[in-house]
């Protein structure tokens, strides 16, 4: 039976510690595939790290082990040597509580949980309610805010989304209702279609530039220690989506400068915590192909847009800035 009130460590993908995290949380990361049962964890009492599976207070988590042979040992740190528990005893280094910061050293990647029909119905939500425009900045921040709550830390914590289709309403609204307009008057006075082209720009820049900005402006963490915002500039991004637009000729290299993008968009996050993006053109490419494939089916578009959402989350690594 697994203890409410105890807290855990694990070491991830990459031999760092991670924690700590309640139970409750453990839970929910062996759901989504992050803890499994050969992932090496500790909590006060134990004298050392041992297989998560073969923790008898976690053990029911996992099942009954498929073809029952006996556990895999742990490998080895890649410095050799048996990884041992924290660098104190725990008298000497007590688990801090769940609202503590990330360490610097212990980043990691972000733990997407999408429910695959809940995405697939804002996502839906959105694309639907485009059509008419007006309803786009509340659809949009309901997205937001699903992601968010469903999107958490290495360590378990996870984030919040604080704005509100009203915060900047005209954001959305404005440069499409002015496109409509001019498309109409260009009928009668042709030159105003020219002017067109600055508001599509406009859509295409300006627009996701202010967004990304409130975006981060009103993205936090449950226990309110993250602070971040967006310093990227405009022009930046602008030179981005040219690229972008360009790479398009070449029928895949979207996918690498898309890659770079993401990069770009990462680095220019500032505050509290700072952000990597660490997926290749070529994953982007052949996951991007087979989401296209398998859409064509119809049927599993569910699942392989919770595959191709989560698999972009997961790829953003997330650390505590120095500052």
């Amino acid at each position: 039976m697994v203890d409410g009130s105890t807290q855990y460590y694990y070491l991830d993908g990459a031999r760092n510690q991670q924690g700590p995290v309640s139970a409750a949380d453990i839970a929910r990361l062996v759901r989504s595939g992050t803890i499994a049962r050969e992932t090496l964890m500790w909590f006060a009492g134990m004298p050392d790290w041992r297989p998560a599976g073969q923790i008898n207070e976690l053990a029911s988590l996992f099942g009954p082990p498929a073809g029952a042979p006996s556990a895999r040992p742990p490998m080895p740190p890649p410095g050799g040597g048996a990884p041992r528990g924290p660098a104190m005893a725990p008298s000497q280094n007590p688990a801090p509580s769940r609202s503590s910061r990330l360490a610097p050293s212990n980043g990691g990647a972000l733990v997407p949980e999408f429910p695959v029909w809940g995405l697939l119905g804002r996502v839906l939500l959105v694309a639907v309610t485009s059509i008419f425009i007006i309803p786009i900045p509340w659809t949009t921040a309901a997205l937001y805010r699903f992601l968010a709550s469903h999107t958490s830390l290495p360590d378990g914590r996870h984030f919040t989304f604080a704005g509100l289709g009203g915060d900047i309403w005209y954001v959305f609204i404005g440069p499409p209702i002015v496109y409509i307009v001019l498309a109409v008057l260009a009928i009668f006075v042709p030159l105003l279609g020219f002017l067109n082209f600055f508001v599509f720009l406009a859509i295409a820049v300006l627009v996701p530039y202010l967004v990304i900005r409130w975006m981060c402006e009103k993205l936090g963490t449950e226990d309110g220690s993250m602070k971040i915002t967006f310093t990227g500039s405009i022009w930046g991004l602008l030179g981005w989506n040219v690229l972008l637009g360009l790479s398009a000729i070449t029928i895949v290299g979207w996918a690498w400068v898309l890659a770079a993008m993401k990069r770009w968009l990462c680095r220019n996050v500032s505050g509290s915590h700072k952000f990597e993006f660490t997926g290749t053109g070529l994953e982007i490419l052949w996951r991007v192909l087979v989401y296209m494939l398998a859409a064509s089916f119809i049927i599993p578009i569910p699942w392989v847009l919770r595959w191709l959402y989560a698999w972009l989350v997961s790829q953003v690594r997330v650390t505590e800035s120095h500052a």
